[in-house]
């Protein structure tokens, strides 16, 4: 799945202590974690400058393969779910395959980005995975 998170300084965590309260929803929905990389981005509309940056940050999570009962995904994967546990707008986007993860990921990363937030880490991993 690859989630947006956005309005970051208005959010009800902090992408730490979202990724953590997220772990434990998934542990009660039964949904196993296999693995999660996000990134922080600010971007903005128009000049560079006006009108403020957007902050956000990209998470894309990886899962164990989840019998889907219905054809509906659980709720804890539903857009719905993340806007109400983040406490802002948020996206969330079901993708098939590894081949359409890696492009999915390879355009978030190669895209340019406007601006950074001084002092806050620009990318993370969960522990089985490390950027190079």
């Amino acid at each position: 799945m690859f989630f947006t998170l956005t309005r970051v300084p208005y959010a009800r965590h902090t992408i730490r202590s979202f990724l953590a309260a997220y772990k434990k929803c998934l542990v009660r929905a039964g949904v196993e974690l296999l693995g999660y990389v996000w990134a922080s981005e600010v971007s903005y509309k128009g000049e560079m400058g006006k009108n403020g940056g957007h902050w956000h940050y990209h998470l894309m999570v990886s899962f164990r393969r989840i019998n889907v009962a219905g054809g509906h995904l659980p709720d804890v994967l539903s857009k719905l779910y993340i806007y109400k546990l983040w406490g802002q707008w948020g996206e969330a986007t079901f993708i098939r395959g590894g081949k359409a993860c890696m492009r999915y990921m390879r355009e978030y990363s190669t895209k340019k980005c406007t601006g950074v937030v001084l002092g806050v880490r620009r990318y993370g991993t969960s522990r089985q995975y490390r950027m190079a």
